[in-house]
């Protein structure tokens, strides 16, 4: 919209899928194409979360924001042993070994945990790649803060991950340096349909119907979060 001058990103957020940080980021830049976009850390922005702020001209955090944990994470349970107490035996047919590996059903093997790392090192890789471009270090640099390490906002000003510390007041202070008008009303937008990376609320009643759920049950699942209930592949995440 042309009325609005400049965006003040809020990111209050540990992370989520990789490809969900990868579009945000991208659509963020698009962004910034036209407008001076600035992000406003929260209490959190770490790992996908940070890659999105990194997205904008210019980051702001607290003193006692978590920033970082630059990198990424695949998990899978292993419940073998529940099925083998269960008497559960799993038959499978398939083309070749590594097809749907990593497999919950049985331990991974070398092989299968090799593919999987070399996936998490290539997209750890660009991760990388993004910090180093957007903070404008090396990569030796950018390489030696992505070992999944969090920081404060003022640990993270000092290792450049962020440009200032402070709020809204800080991030409305630098669009005014970019030419727009500190006086101007700030207008929160909200997504009122509540679209998630992976679900949005129609998708999870659809979800809860499939289930033999009424459509409150898909109002519930969302409400608890249907991308942390469903979320499946390569993330970029931060968890205590």
């Amino acid at each position: 919209s042309a009325t609005v001058k400049g965006v003040i990103l809020s990111i209050d957020s540990p992370g989520g899928t990789t490809v969900g940080g990868e579009s945000i980021y991208e659509e963020v830049r698009k962004l910034a194409a036209d407008k001076p976009v600035v992000a406003e850390v929260g209490t959190l922005a770490a790992s996908a979360g940070y890659m999105i702020a990194s997205a904008a001209d210019h980051i702001v955090a607290r003193k006692t924001s978590i920033v970082g944990s630059i990198g990424v994470l695949i998990q899978y349970p292993d419940v073998s042993g529940l099925m083998d107490k269960l008497g559960i035996k799993l038959e499978e047919v398939k083309s070749s070994p590594l097809k749907a590996a990593p497999s919950p059903f049985k331990p991974t093997n070398d092989d299968e945990r090799a593919m999987v790392r070399k996936l998490i090192l290539d997209s750890y890789d660009w991760f990388v790649g993004i910090v180093a471009e957007r903070r404008k270090m090396t990569r030796e640099q950018a390489q030696a803060l992505a070992d999944g390490s969090i920081f404060t906002g003022r640990q993270a000003l000092a290792n450049h991950l962020v440009d200032a510390v402070g709020g809204e007041p800080e991030a409305i202070n630098w669009l005014a340096t970019k030419g727009v008008d500190s006086k101007l009303k700030v207008v929160e937008w909200k997504d009122t349909e509540g679209h998630g990376l992976l679900f949005s609320r129609s998708m999870t009643k659809a979800v809860a119907n499939a289930l033999g759920l009424p459509d409150a049950g898909g109002d519930i699942i969302h409400e608890l979060g249907a991308d942390r209930l469903f979320l499946d592949g390569l993330v970029s995440v931060w968890h205590p």
